[in-house]
This record gives structure tokens, C-alpha cells and sequence, in this order.
């Protein structure tokens, strides 16, 4: 009988055990808070870009324990543009700094062109798909006609995927 009231005892035990080893509800609060601040901070035109970036320096250094992989990419990201400001204070600069914009929306695949479209797998046949695009584009802009150049800067595009 006596271990019949202990097996209950042990599994719930053991259960707050396994409970016990994930993240603590205060830490993903607390980095959740955190981020949000940041966010805040980076919307608000007048608050300082050092301290933009010394907010997004902290909380990637200190509160993305449990927080999810697009919070820390997108924590680096203003990070490393919030840096390159001062550095290069130009209007492209100036635009990469700006939350939502800079290299990290830049996807390296183009626009798909159809849900059924198998995914691009390659690095070459994506850009010898960018030629693609590129030559449809340059030759919309000159119809009626047909554009020589087009098909140079399509064949000097190509080229350029083979090395």
C-alpha cells in the first residue's frame, strides 16, 4: 500500500521539476518589456540616436534569454544601423536607420511569382531568374519596339551568375 501513495507523490514531483527547467515567466517578461521600449524609443523623434542604440545594445546583451529568433535578428539589425549612422550620415544611411527599413527587409530571394512556383534552390538560378526579370522589365519599357540593349544587360547579367 505504501507504494501505491507514493507513486502520485512522485510523479507530481517529478512534474514540477520538468516545469521548473523552462524559462522563468519574469525573464521572457522582462525581455518582452524591454523590447517594447526599444520599439517605443526607435518611433519617438526625439529621443537621441545614442540612446536608440544603447537600448537595442542592452537588450541584445542582456534580455534575449527565451525571446524568440525574429526579436534578436531584428534587436542587431537596429543595432548595427543605429551604429553605421554616425559614420555615414547620408540619405541611405539615414533611411537604414529608420525602423522597418535597411538591409534586413532586403530578402535575398525575388518576389515569388506564383504560390504552385517551386522555391528557388540555387544561388545561380536565382539570379539567372533576376536576369529573367530584369530583361521582361527592360523590354516592357520599350514596347512597342524591341531593345537591343536589353538583351546586352541581359547576356552581361548572365554572365555575371557563372562566376
Amino acid at each position: 500500500m505504501a507504494k501505491v501513495a507514493a507513486l502520485p507523490i512522485f510523479a507530481v514531483g517529478t512534474l514540477f521539476a520538468f516545469a521548473a527547467c523552462g524559462p522563468s515567466f519574469a525573464a521572457v517578461h522582462n525581455g518582452e518589456a524591454r523590447f517594447e521600449h526599444c520599439y517605443a524609443l526607435d518611433e519617438r523623434s526625439n529621443v537621441s540616436i545614442d540612446s536608440k542604440r544603447e537600448c537595442w545594445r542592452e537588450w541584445r546583451d542582456m534580455y534575449t534569454y527565451a525571446q524568440t529568433k525574429d526579436r534578436v535578428e531584428y534587436a542587431d539589425s537596429r543595432f548595427k544601423a543605429l551604429s553605421d549612422l554616425p559614420a555615414l550620415p547620408t540619405d541611405e544611411a539615414l533611411m537604414a536607420g529608420a525602423p522597418g527599413e535597411g538591409e534586413r527587409n532586403r530578402g535575398p530571394l525575388p518576389a515569388p511569382t506564383s504560390a504552385f512556383a517551386p522555391p528557388v534552390s540555387t544561388v545561380s538560378e536565382m539570379c539567372l531568374k533576376n536576369c529573367s526579370i530584369e530583361r521582361t522589365r527592360c523590354d516592357d519599357a520599350c514596347r512597342p519596339a524591341v531593345c537591343p540593349p536589353c538583351a546586352e544587360k541581359e547576356s552581361a547579367c548572365v554572365a555575371k551568375c557563372g562566376k
